[in-house]
């Protein structure tokens, strides 16, 4: 081994003669700037360009380029193969590009063929972040990412760290040990151990719901160990590190960068989504995005570049998802640009070290990179274990064998070999370095072959890659489906004259659809053996099976009220990242569960009691600018814009603000130009400076007094104080304004006294405008307390879309569990279980409306106009294939369409609402308009929570609209096997699906007695007030008396079975056989006609 150069801990000093030569060979391979440049000090990882570079031919770049692409294709090749097998491709040009390196070093060939530098692989790593990163963000599945948050930060912080300090202690025991500083130790500890994302092409397996919470961890972690590593890279290439900058690197990396990231998210999805019909145009444009934010936070927001792509990732992502743009496209984009991008770098930093070390290293070196990947293994595995009780507690709760494959799945890629010790730690030696950087890429070599290799076979040893009862039968109904399409679709094409001559068998065996979980399908025990099975494992196998079951039926609830437009992105995903734990486990999502996503808070029901109480509703609802009237808006139209401003209060305010700001810019200024003092050589460009900042605030003043003059006419302040105060003021600070430029303009020094008085004087008479915002302080009071009233209404919107979300899947659970669930203890379990989670969520449900009744309105304003929307988009898309629309005409109706959805979901959280029994009672569809009033204000009631409205086998003695409240519906189907003659009267549609007792619950507008007043028949069920109960109790004499009020066509019997058969024969006669030949009949005792109505299906 050579000796080593001379450093700052005392290390052995060389010969001249070795320091020249070692001069040499460093500014000939361009590995080692810093020894000759003063330059060490650097900000980004783009190098600087060396001296001594050499001249290449034409010819010499034609093979270099050919070389490139050769190994582009042998990556390509490695990628498509696979699919069959697990092809560690990275360790593959790893294997390349070092063995190319020793040939081209072996023949001199290493200043012709390929002569990359150090400073082009930092170049190249600079440029390869940003699309790794984003690559990695984007294709997170965002909503789990949310839920296992703290254990990715845990595994990638406190793991990274706890790991680097282990590898620390071994790297303390070799033999190079003593010639290296802490600070060397530290950043390649930090190199070996900190892990890059892992994408789920690496595990060569299909994903299910077992794995992707896995999956999520996996992904997740390294992107916040990035974040780390590259923060104390950063640190560590500066001179000195300072309190300053280590904080100003941390607030931008934290906060500042996620913010900006999420702004340019929302910015990007809207630009992808606007250019969704052309993609090429819409790849461009990602692309020039991510690589401008990536630059930008790394040049002024001191290295924050990680954080804001992976915010900016997450929210484009979430964005792609909310809208008609499908976001698949565009991630396998990224993907395939991210693979291409590191098969080239990854070819070139090892074909570097495989050149330069070929002087360096001998045969005892080669040991190195195995040992090296020996302790880093080591180290995961003991950080896993130790960390092991705080991954259970945090998040979801990770199994041992989740916590085996988070241990094992440590992938590594370019970042690793990519950062040059030599740039950092200028005084690292040259032969110590080379031989850091070829035990990195053998460390990622072996990590490669032998992790990627593995990994697959270890999750499916485990049993993280077995699919579930009801996964594979859901595969196997949606291929068989596919099937029966593709049997259809030959049945028709062999009728067809134009293919008579086709060779059948031919087409039937490349069109046959194969089940990708065929090779996994396993049936259960209790199937293949006749062996007894003890009771408790069966039911636990069946309760499971069951469980998983609902649970699927109900994400296809949710992803269809989603794609309806009924409930928010953001519902869906918080509902769907709640669901993906029990499917994991294999449980029911019960209340308990989503308790913490439905409840609201008791601070918020009190601090939005204590806003209203304090800003009092009415002011609220009156500054508010969404409550205006029309009539307010028509006359708003009709004055300027300084007339309006003038009249709310907020030009005043907004003068008060700007007066604020430069009173605080001109102090600072004054302060550090009395600090520095006037002796100071930038005394004057000081003191121009201040004139400056003056003479835009004049120049803001006149522009008001235009403002002002063209508002009112002519300068007429009238008898009040203030506006006479403004024009002296005016004049007092043009006048201070001259004289301050006089002072700066002439040829002396001028006195520090007098430009001070000047500019004290200045800042007195600005400060003098801040009254402005003092007298309008009830203006800023209420915008503060709006702003904040309308924070508390998202928070309750969004727990009240997630309870009806939710409220709906349950209903669907419901009336499908003897569907879905064959054994009928299960189906009645879960039944009743989803009842008691309806009630549970249904109170929640009206505590909101009868507090906030605005937020309910909000809700079913936006399902409304969503469903509109829909349907116009869906209207649109069939004119477009019809031909009737060119491409750019749907391209343009397409994005307006698309905008409006957006405008949408965006609208306000709360709408001002009247008196809400009326809009409740006006939203029957069977009642009119004109008796509504009379009819709340003659039998409008409140009744008690607990109290009987209607006995089992007695009739109806009212018809009762809810208006407010929840009502429990109880009863049993004695005969579910009868077709009866007449509908049976029931107020719940579970009776007719049920096949023993049940228990529903009615809300607003629910109706009780519709059907009891149609067929005259007792009630199957029993109603008893769950909770306080508003209602408008309409006896039945009094329905009778509005049927007769009004015979003309549709009359108010044809609406109301109208009603019945939306509620009921859509929801029943569809799917229950027995209904669907049935006679209605109704005897009114004023009437001999016996009305009949047969429903024919």
């Amino acid at each position: 081994m050579a000796p080593q150069a001379a450093t700052s801990g005392g290390q052995t000093k060389t010969t001249v003669q070795h320091v020249h030569e070692l001069h040499d060979r460093a500014r000939r391979r361009s590995l080692l700037p810093s020894l000759w440049s003063s330059q060490s000090k650097m900000n980004s990882l783009i190098g600087q360009d060396v001296e001594g570079e050499v001249t290449l031919t034409l010819r010499d770049r034609q093979y270099s380029v050919i070389l490139l692409l050769l190994v582009a294709v042998v990556g390509g090749v490695c990628r498509a193969l696979r699919r069959i097998v697990n092809i560690p491709v990275v360790a593959v040009i790893v294997a390349l590009g070092f063995g190319a390196g020793r040939l081209a070093s072996t023949h001199n060939l290493k200043e012709r063929l390929l002569p990359v530098t150090d400073a082009q692989i930092r170049e190249l790593l600079f440029m390869y972040l940003p699309v790794l990163v984003f690559t990695a963000a984007f294709n997170l599945r965002h909503q789990l990412f949310r839920q296992c948050f703290w254990q990715c930060v845990l595994l990638g912080c406190g793991g990274l760290a706890f790991s680097t300090m282990l590898f620390m202690m071994y790297m303390s025991g070799t033999k190079d040990a003593d010639k290296r500083g802490w600070a060397d130790t530290v950043l390649i500890s930090l190199l070996i151990c900190c892990p890059e994302p892992m994408f789920t092409m690496d595990l060569s397996a299909l994903s299910c719901a077992r794995s992707q919470i896995l999956e999520t961890i996996i992904m997740g972690e390294p992107l916040i160990g990035v974040t780390c590593l590259w923060m104390t890279y950063r640190f560590s290439t500066r001179e000195t590190l300072t309190i300053a900058s280590f904080v100003q690197t941390v607030a931008s990396s934290l906060l500042v960068g996620p913010l900006l990231g999420k702004l340019l998210g929302h910015a990007l999805a809207a630009a992808t989504i606007a250019l969704s019909q052309d993609l090429p145009v819409s790849f461009v444009v990602n692309v020039i995005s991510v690589v401008a934010t990536w630059v930008f936070a790394e040049t002024v927001l001191y290295g924050a570049g990680v954080t804001t792509l992976v915010s900016m990732a997450l929210t484009a992502s979430a964005d792609s998802a909310i809208s008609v743009h499908n976001p698949v496209v565009m991630r396998k984009f990224w993907m395939l640009l991210r693979f291409g991008y590191n098969i080239v770098f990854v070819f070139m930093a090892s074909y570097q070290i495989g050149r330069d070390t070929c002087d360096y290293l001998t045969w005892r070196e080669l040991m190195s990179p195995i040992n090296s990947y020996v302790a880093k293994i080591g180290a995961r595995f003991v950080t896993t274990i130790v960390l092991y009780p705080i991954l259970a507690s945090v998040g979801y709760d990770l199994s041992w064998q989740q916590c085996l494959i988070v241990a094992w799945a440590n992938f590594k890629g370019a970042i690793m070999i990519g950062l040059d010790l030599t740039r950092a730690f200028p005084t690292v030696n040259l032969e110590y370095a080379l031989k850091e950087q070829f035990v990195r890429m053998g460390t990622l070599f072996f990590v490669q072959l032998l992790n990627t290799t593995t990994l697959p076979k270890l999750m499916s040893m485990l049993g993280l890659l077995n699919m579930s009862d009801v996964e594979r039968a859901n595969m196997n109904l949606v291929i068989m489906a596919l099937r029966n399409t593709a049997r259809t679709s030959t049945g028709y094409q062999r009728r067809d004259k134009k293919f008579s001559g086709a060779d059948w068998k031919w087409v039937q065996m490349h069109t046959y659809i194969a089940n990708p979980y065929a090779g996994s399908a396993v049936e259960e025990p209790v199937e293949l053996t006749d062996s007894y099975v003890p009771a408790r494992v069966y039911r636990n196998a069946a309760s499971k099976k069951a469980s998983c079951s609902i649970l699927r039926l109900q994400k296809v609830c949710y992803n269809k009220q989603y794609e309806d437009g009924m409930i928010h992105n953001k519902t869906r995903t918080t509902i769907l990242a709640a669901m993906q734990y029990p499917m994991e486990k294999e449980t029911y999502l019960d209340f308990s569960m989503m308790k913490r996503f439905i409840t609201v808070p008791d601070w918020i029901y009190r601090l939005k009691d204590f806003v209203q109480m304090f800003a009092g509703k009415e002011a609220i609802e009156k500054h508010h600018t969404r409550s205006r009237s029309e009539d307010d808006e028509e006359g708003l139209e009709n004055v300027s814009m300084l007339s309006a401003m003038s009249k709310e209060g907020w030009y005043h305010v907004l003068v008060g603000f700007v007066a604020l700001g430069f009173v605080l810019l001109l102090s600072g200024l004054a302060l550090f130009r009395h600090a520095k003092g006037s002796e100071s050589p930038h005394s004057d460009v000081m003191l121009s400076l201040v004139t400056s900042v003056q003479g835009v605030y004049v120049l803001l003043y006149s522009l008001e007094m235009v403002l002002y003059v063209y508002s009112a006419g002519m300068l007429r302040p009238g008898h009040d104080v203030w506006k006479q105060l403004d024009i002296i003021l005016y004049f007092l600070v043009i006048m201070e304004f001259v004289l301050i430029s006089l002072a700066s303009v002439q040829g002396s020094k001028p006195n520090l006294s007098y430009t001070d008085f000047l500019q004290g004087s200045f800042i007195t008479l600005v400060s003098c405008r801040i009254v402005k915002t003092l007298q309008q302080r009830v203006v800023l009071i209420v915008w503060i307390w709006d702003a904040l009233d309308r924070l508390l209404n998202r928070k309750l919107f969004y727990a009240y879309d997630l309870s009806w979300s939710y409220i709906t899947a349950e209903d669907e659970a419901m009336v499908k569990v003897f569907r879905f669930v064959q054994t009928p203890h299960l189906a009645i379990a879960i039944r009743e279980n989803c009842g008691h989670n309806k009630l549970q969520t249904l109170k929640n449900v009206v505590d909101i409306q009868q507090r906030y009744p605005n937020i309910e309105v909000a809700t079913k304003t936006r399902q409304a106009t969503r469903k509109i929307l829909n349907k116009a988009l869906e209207g649109l898309t069939d004119l477009h294939d019809g031909g009737l629309l060119d491409d750019k005409q749907f391209s343009l109706l397409f994005a307006n369409l698309s905008r409006m959805v957006q405008r949408a979901d965006g609208m306000p959280t709360d709408l001002a609402v009247g008196n809400a029994a009326l809009c409740t009672m006006l939203s029957v569809p069977w009642l009119t308009a004109d008796a509504v009033p009379r009819l709340l204000k003659t039998f409008y009631a409140y009744v008690k929570e607990g109290e009987l409205l209607v006995r089992r086998s007695s009739e109806h003695e009212c018809v009762f609209v809810i208006c407010s409240g929840i009502v429990r519906v109880s009863g049993c189907n004695e005969d579910p096997g009868v077709n009866p003659v007449n509908l049976a009267n029931s107020d719940s549609t579970l009776y007719y699906f049920s096949e023993s007792s049940f228990h529903d619950h009615l809300v607003p507008p629910d109706t009780l007695g519709l059907v009891g007043f149609l067929t005259s028949g007792p009630s199957v069920c029993e109603c008893v007030c769950e909770t306080d109960v508003e209602m408008c109790c309409i006896p039945m004499e009094e329905v009778t008396l509005l049927v007769e009020q009004h015979p003309e066509p549709p009359n108010m019997v044809y609406r109301m079975w109208l009603s019945v058969a939306i509620r009921v024969g859509l929801a029943v006669l569809a799917n229950q056989k027995r209904y669907q030949v049935l006679v209605w009949a109704r005897n009114f005792s004023t009437q001999t006609e016996v009305r009949s109505f047969s429903v024919e299906m």
